[in-house]
């Protein structure tokens, strides 16, 4: 339910929207996409009573960004055609699957609506079409080495990957992709632990490579989202890097993570 949030999802959230209308400079007029899950969707909420305006391009279409659209705060999309070129739609919204609450009347919407375009994944999920754009994404881990887990919890499954992988490759050519983490969480077992990591644990997939994290071109930012900050992690040194996930991390769990960051990389955090 989006109804019934947790604070941290509510925080990270808030955080997310926040950082939008604050550098609107750089944050208007792109194409907007959001992932699956409560804490992305909620940002997208809260999105619709900011004075961001801009475009859509994304893999899931949920009732919040169709409202958006429906109000002008969307004005179109794009679709990238077989040989490459991009394609601007005016007065439409592209996604290959959409996704909503029981009893909403979000279907009925979609239903014979030409403005609506569902194409296949393998049309929409490919990483020129994200090029210069802004996601909304959640995840479950990352490490110091700038790996990103959205698959798992150690090697037991939790969510399929869909398109993060390519989205946020997408992503990082010119684009601002926001990853949103809640700090802690529990494992199979019931322990309470930290998300961010010294590295991953054992059997945990790979959703995204630390250079698709750190790296980045043609000015793209990546900013890690947790209910206890905001942090620009792309572009910075190992060094930098390190202390920039510490920063947002839960702040019971900062001195075992500096404790680790010097054990294991010498970083002084």
């Amino acid at each position: 339910s989006f109804d019934a949030p947790s604070k941290a999802e509510e925080a990270i959230a808030q955080s997310v929207v926040n950082h939008i209308e604050m550098n609107l400079g750089y944050t208007e007029g792109r194409a907007l996409q959001v992932g699956i899950g409560t804490t992305g969707v909620l940002a997208i909420k809260a999105l619709r009573a900011s004075k961001w305006r801009g475009r859509c391009y994304t893999e899931m279409l949920e009732p919040f960004t169709l409202s958006m659209f429906e109000n002008g705060n969307i004005t179109g999309s794009h679709f990238i055609e077989a040989d490459g070129r991009r394609t601007m739609l005016d007065g439409k919204l592209v996604c290959t699957f959409s996704f909503a609450e029981k009893g909403s009347d979000f279907y009925q919407k979609l239903d014979r609506n030409d403005a609506i375009v569902i194409a296949p994944a393998a049309r929409v999920v490919i990483s020129e079409a994200f090029y210069s754009g802004m996601g909304v994404n959640n995840i479950l881990g990352v490490d110091f080495h700038g790996n990103v887990n959205s698959a798992a919890r150690d090697a037991n499954h939790f969510s399929g990957i869909g398109g993060a992988g390519m989205i946020h490759r997408g992503l990082t050519r010119g684009g601002i992709s926001y990853l949103c983490l809640k700090s802690t969480h529990r494992t199979p077992e019931g322990e309470l632990r930290s998300s961010i990591f010294p590295y991953l644990p054992k059997g945990t997939p790979v959703s995204h490579a630390g250079p698709d994290l750190t790296g980045g071109r043609e000015g793209a930012r990546v900013m890690l989202v947790t209910e206890h900050g905001i942090a620009q992690v792309s572009g910075l040194s190992q060094w930098e890097f390190i202390k920039a996930l510490i920063s947002v991390a839960d702040p019971a769990f900062r001195p075992w993570l500096r404790r680790e960051a010097w054990k294991e990389f010498r970083v002084s955090a």
